[in-house]
């Protein structure tokens, strides 16, 4: 859990910030290819070009950091109108109401993974979603079955959809949460 401070208790000397500014942007994508690489192994062309899209200027991002080091770190989009969500077509069937934000790129270290860091990021962007008067969440996860029950837990439902991704042989699930 987060104290007053940012830090987590179960993870010494770990701060949870926003990340602003071309720096930390390019240290969230090292740490995505990193994470990433680990995960998959060899990232195809398609893969890497993925690392960052046109939602990366646009977006808020967070970083967890042990001392200068980002260990983990969240992203989230907020759109007016669903159609400008990645991945809208997913949920073209749901008539939900705007603006929407769009929880995406989440990574974790694996120095650092279970131990509730991607919990943390979601409540912090939810609170932000809440605060930014959006009227509703979205998600494309990966259908490991760990990541949707995890939000299924903060009250997301699934649309149903399922798409499979070529860099990957768990197919992503669409989710949705009405704040």
């Amino acid at each position: 859990m987060c104290n007053a401070a940012g830090s987590f208790s179960s993870v010494p000397d770990l701060v949870i910030r926003i990340l602003s500014g071309r720096n930390d942007l390019f240290r969230c994508r090292s740490l995505r290819l990193e994470v990433w690489q680990a995960q998959d192994g060899v990232l195809s062309d398609e893969m890497k070009s993925n690392l960052n899209d046109e939602h990366d200027d646009h977006a808020l991002h967070w970083g967890a950091f042990i001392g200068e080091k980002l260990v983990a770190s969240a992203r989230m989009c907020v759109h007016p109108n669903l159609a400008d969500v990645p991945d809208a077509y997913m949920f073209e069937d749901f008539d939900l109401p705007t603006p929407v934000a769009d929880f995406n790129r989440l990574v974790v270290s694996s120095a650092v993974r279970h131990r509730g860091l991607a919990a943390q990021f979601d409540q912090l962007r939810i609170s932000e979603a809440r605060n930014l008067e959006c009227r509703s969440i979205v998600a494309v996860p990966v259908d490991d079955g760990k990541r949707p029950q995890h939000l299924r837990g903060l009250g997301f439902s699934e649309t149903g959809i399922r798409k499979t991704v070529p860099w990957g042989d768990t197919p992503n699930i669409a989710m949705y949460l009405i704040l």
